[in-house]
């Protein structure tokens, strides 16, 4: 399960979420400049029991989530090959 979506008032920066190989699920935020990617914030919630995870309201939020940007994504037609335009034009 993976999703990203780029954010509304600045195209250089999107929201990911992503389930890992252990089924976790990780949040990140990502910065983007004329040269690609610039920054990278993460947060990861485990699986609970399993990886003990102590969120499991925040959990499902996140897995709702994922289907709302997926959802949001469709209804735009976007996919991560277009969250990569060229920054040429970029005035930084």
């Amino acid at each position: 399960m993976f999703t990203e979506r780029i954010g509304d008032m600045d195209r250089k920066s999107r929201l990911r979420i992503y389930r890992d190989a252990s089924g976790d699920i990780v949040v990140q935020v990502l910065q983007f400049g004329p040269q690609g990617l610039t920054g990278v914030a993460e947060v990861e919630f485990c699986t609970s029991p399993r990886g003990g995870g102590r969120s499991p309201e925040t959990f499902e939020a996140l897995l709702n989530l994922i289907e709302a940007m997926d959802k949001d994504n469709k209804r735009a037609n976007l996919s991560p090959e277009v969250y990569d335009p060229p920054w040429s034009s970029d005035p930084e």
